[in-house]
């Protein structure tokens, strides 16, 4: 939304006057930098969520091995007002050396390249494949 702000800006300059060059000298500066924020959130963090033969990672910080994985869905997170749906993941994994269980919840964006139920289906992949012994060398 804040590209076409900007776009806009760019295309409609007319230094006719005054007040058309300082309105839209405040709506470049509004909608710039937004822009660049988001271009390089974007670029950095490509990979949000990733299930490999390692375990589950989340923009690039382990989350759980597999051998620690008490259990993974999707929920929806229901927001007062949002007419939006919210996915999220929810991982329920142990930590051996301190005995605690814990639950990490993970936003699903709209954007992401995979669906809910292929997210769980490349969990329980690499769930039942390691458990049996059987291969789990792809990524997901």
């Amino acid at each position: 939304f804040s590209f076409l702000f900007f776009i806009y800006a760019l295309i409609n300059i007319n230094f006719s006057d005054e007040y058309s060059f300082s309105v839209y000298k405040s709506l470049f500066f509004l909608t710039i930098f937004p822009a660049i924020l988001f271009l390089i959130k974007g670029i950095r963090n490509k990979i949000i969520i990733l299930i490999n033969a390692d375990g589950i990672f989340h923009r690039g910080q382990l989350i759980t091995l597999w051998d620690n994985l008490v259990k993974a869905n999707i929920s929806e997170d229901e927001r007062t007002g949002s007419f939006a749906v919210n996915f999220q993941l929810e991982v329920v994994y142990n930590v051996p050396e301190t005995g605690k269980t814990y639950l990490v919840k993970i936003p699903l964006p709209g954007t992401q390249n995979k669906s809910e139920e292929q997210i769980i289906a490349a969990i329980n992949f690499y769930m039942n494949g390691l458990k049996t012994g059987g291969s789990a060398d792809n990524s997901h």
